[in-house]
């Protein structure tokens, strides 16, 4: 099942603060801003997320999202550090 942008698209840009529990991309030469929406889960489970779109023009309330991980920098022992989000799955 896919997930679905659910209520306000409640989009901004990330401000990047490199506090606890904060572990990604901490330099602000490369760092990306990223999307942050509420998607509904199957069962009716709403969740705030990281989005793998942060252009509020290409998303809308209602379409489909599917769970992708992504790699968010790297830990000191040159580690991948992934997490999860969603991305419009274009249906």
């Amino acid at each position: 099942d896919h997930a679905h942008l659910h209520a306000d698209v409640q989009l901004r840009r990330i401000r990047l603060r490199e506090s606890p529990p904060y572990r990604g991309n901490a330099d602000l030469a490369t760092f990306v801003p990223f999307g942050v929406g509420y998607v509904e889960l199957p069962g009716e489970v709403k969740v705030e997320t990281r989005l793998t779109e942060s252009d509020p023009s290409k998303l809308h309330i209602g379409m489909e999202m599917g769970m992708v991980l992504e790699t968010i920098g790297v830990d000191a022992d040159g580690n991948d550090l992934v997490t999860f989000a969603f991305a419009p799955t274009g249906n």
